[in-house]
């Protein structure tokens, strides 16, 4: 793998938007959607957001929320998306974003993640699991109107 890892900022909005429509498949995001949510979460600053690069080409990124739990002692991060372009895979650029906002995890005295993924993507189950994620919960949403 030969890509730069730094943090994103909005105007990284239409590289993640690629990412995010195509190797997500969430088609329906916008650039402009994208943008007003990054710029909400530096505000936060309980987000943080990663950029992969191989040259000036945006090919993968992490984004995390830091959390408080009940059941265990201290903050997590949260997993909230992450994407590697299809053509830059198995090149270990996920494994290169993670391993850096482990990093940062530490620093910050985070000591535990935490992530949902899709039950059709069997794939990056696979992944998580040689990243040494377990399986321990199942998921669930509801929309509120």
């Amino acid at each position: 793998m030969d890509s730069s890892i730094r943090f994103a900022n909005a105007e990284d909005s239409a590289g993640i938007c690629r990412l995010v429509n195509g190797s997500l498949g969430y088609p329906d995001v916008t650039e402009a959607d994208l943008r007003e949510r990054l710029e909400r979460m530096q505000v936060d600053g309980r987000y943080f957001t990663l950029v992969a690069e191989c040259g000036a080409e945006m090919v993968g990124f992490l984004s995390v929320q830091q959390g408080i739990a009940i059941e265990i002692t201290g903050d997590y991060f949260r997993v909230i998306a992450l994407a590697v372009d299809t053509a830059h895979r198995r090149e270990g650029i996920g494994g290169a974003l993670l391993a850096r906002m482990e990093a940062i995890a530490g620093a910050r005295g985070v000591q535990y993640f935490t992530l949902s993924s899709g039950m059709q993507r069997a794939g990056a189950h696979t992944f998580y699991e040689r990243m040494g994620y377990v399986k321990k919960s199942f998921a669930f949403s509801k929309g509120i109107k």
